[in-house]
């Protein structure tokens, strides 16, 4: 599936933001405005205009949105910033599924959850090859920015919050979008940052508000995926994940569903299969090697599972890839 991307980036060069488009694969839309500096703190790069802009105008310091977009699809994407400025993506999946890898550790995204990236973070992150994703993103920076991300209270490695699908959070967002589709002016900037904190304090209420027990059981969900991703190319049995869990295996599965939206099972066979992409896509292992690295003890067994989750058989499905085709 071709990528249909629609972008609202802000980028400063010296006091005047300059404007370009192009279509097809990734169209990119960059935003015209007037945006004052002061000529003493001329920019010299994009983290220096930021920074100006921040210091030039009082109620853009707390928080800054400096790019915002509706997308569709996409490939794989690595995520480390070196800038120096405190910053953090906010990725919502409104439409299919994406997945979120660091540490070794990989944690599939379905719709209504939250990716939330801060820069501390390095891993990578994408949209299911068999159902990608539909999503909102906002980057932002700003003095406040970090006791919002302390106040969310993300797991490290595994920072994807559950919202679920609240026509307000998506409201907001396509706010911020809209906002800054009007071009880089103050205001326009200003109305996008405060649509994105109130965007985050909404978060922040509904986690705060959350039960003791809500929080323990999304903890010990979290736990189980952790295990399955580290331990995706071993049997695995849901006895033993409970047991992990600190729940009893009925338990166990009635709270993994609730938080994820599917079985422990079907959980396990969504990473086994992601697993099974990306190997056939980047790998010369044969079929055989990539059902044994992706948990499959039986290569024809792998096979039909593949095929009735991707609608096509292993080889196939390689071969398109390599074709470039999805």
């Amino acid at each position: 599936m071709k990528s249909a991307l629609r972008t609202t980036l802000v980028q400063f060069h010296g006091r005047r933001a300059q404007t370009s488009q192009s279509g097809g694969n990734g169209e990119i839309l960059r935003v015209s405005g007037q945006l004052r500096v002061p000529s003493d703190h001329a920019p010299t790069n994009s983290a220096d205009a930021i920074e100006a802009l921040r210091r030039g105008h009082p109620l853009l310091r707390g928080l800054l949105v400096t790019g915002a977009g509706l997308s569709t699809g996409g490939e794989q994407t690595s995520w480390r910033q070196d800038s120096g400025l405190a910053e953090a993506a906010f990725v919502y999946c409104i439409k299919g599924g994406g997945w979120w890898k660091s540490c070794g550790r990989l944690s599939l995204i379905r719709k209504g959850d939250l990716l939330v990236l801060p820069s501390a973070l390095t891993g990578c992150y994408g949209p299911q090859a068999c159902r990608p994703w539909t999503t909102y993103w906002v980057r932002a920076t700003g003095e406040h920015l970090p006791v919002y991300l302390r106040e969310l209270l993300l797991e490290p490695t595994t920072p994807i919050l559950r919202v679920g699908n609240s026509p307000r959070i998506m409201r907001l967002f396509a706010e911020v979008q809209a906002a800054l589709g009007q071009g880089a002016s103050y205001w326009n900037l200003l109305q996008a940052s405060t649509a994105m904190s109130y965007l985050i304090c909404c978060l922040i209420r509904s986690r705060q508000d959350a039960t003791p027990e809500s929080c323990d059981t999304a903890q010990s969900v979290a736990q189980a995926i952790i295990y399955m991703s580290e331990h995706i190319r071993e049997p695995l049995r849901v006895s033993t994940m409970a047991r992990i869990a600190g729940l009893s295996t009925p338990h166990f599965g009635e709270v993994f569903k609730r938080h994820t939206g599917c079985s422990p099972r079907e959980y396990l066979h969504l990473l086994r299969i992601h697993e099974a992409c990306h190997l056939l896509a980047d790998s010369n292992l044969s079929i055989k090697e990539v059902a044994g690295q992706a948990g499959y003890g039986d290569p024809l067994h792998f096979s039909r599972q593949f095929k009735a989750f991707e609608g096509v058989s292993p080889s196939e499905y390689r071969l398109r890839r390599a074709g470039g085709q999805r």
